[in-house]
């Protein structure tokens, strides 16, 4: 779908004159951002050939960054927040060419990333929070440029997204009250965002909330609600797929919260170490 997509803007800008017909080969004039809106395509569209041009080049195939990156700021002009998520992400992670010009990518990706929450992605002030925290940014980077270290702001950007809906926000502020990071320690509020974070599909805050369940440490404890949490996981190939499959294979190893069950111990455990948890080599072993 991506490559028809990509085709009908090159037809379409083939078929304007006044539009530098857009190509991918080295030497070949770049299209404009410009003429990609002029082009008549709806803003998905545009978004969509983005990505398959962000494909190509991440699969070496021909270096259309610059294409990407026209595309994306396309999408933005026209209004979209996940655009601009996307152009925060390309400045932060120093993809952006005019970045190397810019005395701080990294404000430039937070004016996107405010931009982005303004439009109703709120992933944005979550990755703002990240920068707070200096950590990582899962699509960007490790930078975080003039951004100075601030737990408590970091806090209330996660708080924000997370109330304008994010998924991943919820968890990171859930860690905040868990570990006492910019806010004092808070065991209940912290899996009162773990719940909303697993509510919403994050995978990892799913794994914090099953584990707060399992052993009734702070919450109502309930085994067969935790179990069905990391069997969920499982199931749907999630991101904690390793880590879940290797934590039911502990419970029904060691028989602490439901009946042994060795042989889907060995199941579960084997099925762990075929996704990467070595925790679960060892416990293989020592069965």
């Amino acid at each position: 779908m991506k490559k028809i997509v990509a085709t009908m803007i090159c037809g379409l800008l083939m078929m304007q004159p006044c539009i530098p017909v857009f190509a991918v080969e080295a030497g070949q004039e770049a299209i404009t951002d410009e003429a990609i809106i002029q082009s008549g395509l709806t803003m998905n569209d545009i978004q969509e050939a983005g990505r398959y041009y962000k494909a190509i080049s991440e699969s070496g195939e021909a270096d259309s960054f610059e294409t990407e990156y026209r595309f994306a700021l396309a999408a933005a002009a026209m209004g979209s927040g996940d655009a601009m998520l996307w152009l925060g992400e390309l400045y932060q992670g120093d993809k952006v060419e005019a970045a190397h010009e810019d005395n701080d990518a990294v404000a430039t990706a937070v004016e996107w990333w405010t931009k982005a929450y303004e439009n109703g992605q709120p992933r944005g002030y979550d990755n703002i929070g990240l920068l707070y925290q200096h950590q990582s940014v899962p699509g960007g980077g490790d930078a975080y440029g003039s951004i100075p270290l601030d737990n408590e702001k970091a806090l209330s950007y996660f708080i924000d997204a997370s109330d304008a809906g994010d998924t991943k926000a919820p968890r990171h502020a859930a860690l905040c009250y868990l570990e006492g990071v910019g806010v004092e320690v808070n065991k209940e509020k912290a899996i009162e965002y773990f719940k909303l974070a697993s509510e919403r599909g994050d995978s990892t805050g799913t794994v914090y909330y099953a584990d707060f369940l399992l052993t009734g440490d702070g919450v109502e404890q309930d085994v067969d609600a935790a179990i069905a949490l990391y069997q969920g996981i499982v199931d749907t190939n999630g991101h904690d797929l390793g880590t879940c499959a290797y934590k039911l294979g502990v419970i029904y190893d060691e028989g602490n919260f439901t009946d042994a069950d060795k042989d889907k111990a060995i199941e579960y455990y084997q099925l762990a170490i075929e996704n990467g948890n070595q925790d679960a080599q060892n416990a293989l072993d020592a069965m």
